[in-house]
């Protein structure tokens, strides 16, 4: 069944962006102005950001079910020896280009723990009375292809967030609420907005080996969204947050506000630039280029007194976010 399109309001009830989940896809509504603008995402805009690393592991990972298609085969087949079946092998070496991605089910004991971190959260914020449970118990339904050993690992990487929230003040204002920019025309959706021990942050919790460089640039993204919504909110910091995807534990990075923002905000513009070229010249991937509908101020004025956030699923209403902060133009250490 198809997952129907998740609303937001954003920008003090001035835009609507619409999420579909089936084809992870954005579209922004700005009523009065334009009905329909599709936005390219921040993580499918980094994408375009070369990873020799992952052109190995994908190797790996096609030469693992080749080798898992051949042991299936033998047990079918009885003790050797008998005759190979080469239009059959040829048939795995076919489906390996693609079939290993189903097949590929390490990810899912990191994405169970990134599930627990996002409800623990909520809970804390007073947005649900159901606090998830530990140990976090082997479901069917969710988990098909777990093993014991799987389930082991999910609790203890979920038991590893546990630590980490316990060890730091945590007040979320925003949770997997999207953002978009008008002025650059892009979208995306952070894990967490608020504060971590007193400073105003975005997190987000990724599901990999380790801390790749290019998070740096996604979360550029976010803070620039957020600050261009909310003028009175200043991120001080971003915080990188992996879940080990087998399970050993949590990595933390962080980066406090300093002329690192800017290089890390103009590296993800640079992709952004090729991801409109890649548009204009690649034949597979050719299409109208995105539109940017500029400052929406220009458009709509924000209202006088703003009013209280809009409030979705994965958010805190607040009638002013930050009332205490500066301006963010004033508040940076550096000119813009």
């Amino acid at each position: 069944m198809a997952q129907p399109t998740v609303i937001t309001d954003v920008y003090q009830g001035r835009a609507k962006i619409h999420f579909n989940p089936g084809r992870h896809t954005y579209m922004v509504r700005v009523p009065g102005v334009v009905d329909k603008m599709f936005q390219p995402s921040v993580t499918g805009i980094i994408q375009l950001k070369s990873k020799p690393a992952l052109v190995g592991w994908a190797a790996k990972q096609s030469l693992a079910y080749v080798a898992n298609k051949l042991g299936e085969y033998e047990s079918s087949q009885g003790a050797p020896p008998f005759n190979v079946n080469t239009q059959e092998v040829s048939s795995w070496l076919s489906d390996a280009e693609e079939g290993w991605r189903e097949d590929s089910t390490a990810t899912t004991v990191g994405t169970v723990a990134h599930r627990f971190a996002y409800e623990e959260l909520r809970y804390r914020a007073g947005l649900t009375d159901h606090r998830p449970k530990l140990p976090i118990a082997y479901d069917p339904v969710l988990m098909p292809d777990f093993t014991p050993g799987m389930v082991e690992q999910a609790n203890e990487s979920a038991l590893a967030v546990l630590d980490f929230f316990n060890a730091h003040n945590m007040v979320p204002v925003l949770l997997e609420r999207p953002l978009w920019s008008p002025s650059e025309g892009f979208v995306g959706t952070p894990d967490f907005v608020g504060y971590i021990d007193g400073e105003l942050c975005v997190a987000d919790f990724k599901t990999s080996k380790r801390a790749y460089s290019e998070y740096y640039l996604q979360l550029a993204a976010l803070q620039k969204m957020v600050t261009e919504e909310f003028p009175e909110m200043v991120i001080k910091r971003r915080w990188i947050i992996v879940v080990h995807k087998d399970g050993s534990g949590l990595e933390t990075v962080n980066r406090e506000l300093d002329e690192r923002y800017i290089q890390d905000l103009n590296a993800f513009r640079a992709c952004l630039n090729l991801h409109a070229w890649d548009r204009a010249n690649d034949e597979y991937r050719k299409g109208d280029p995105v539109q940017i509908l500029g400052n929406l101020d220009n458009f709509i004025p924000r209202p006088s007194s703003p009013g209280p956030v809009a409030q979705t699923p994965g958010t805190i209403s607040l009638s002013n976010p930050v009332s205490q902060a500066k301006n963010n133009t004033e508040d940076l250490p550096w000119p813009l």
